[in-house]
């Protein structure tokens, strides 16, 4: 049996700011780092292998651009 114990200081954390400052830091510093930084991620190699399933899902389910699919390409029309 695995115990872990994890200890965080009790102010509120600000989520916007820490969004934000990990979004300014894009392209200087790795994601892991940047992931490290967010309060609400406890675990940064669990939440980068499922960024990348994600991403792996997404890349599976999207259709190829001249596949036809996804709209006629013409105008909306309104109602």
């Amino acid at each position: 049996m695995n115990v872990w114990f994890g200890f965080k200081r009790n102010l509120p954390a600000n989520i916007l700011e820490e969004a934000q400052a990990t979004a300014a830091s894009k392209g200087n510093v790795s994601e892991k780092t940047r992931l490290s930084l967010l309060s609400f991620v406890d675990d940064v190699d669990y939440e980068l292998e499922e960024m990348q399933k994600d991403q792996d899902e997404y890349a599976r389910n999207l259709p190829p651009i001249d596949s036809g699919q996804g709209g006629d390409g013409g105008e909306p029309t309104g109602n």
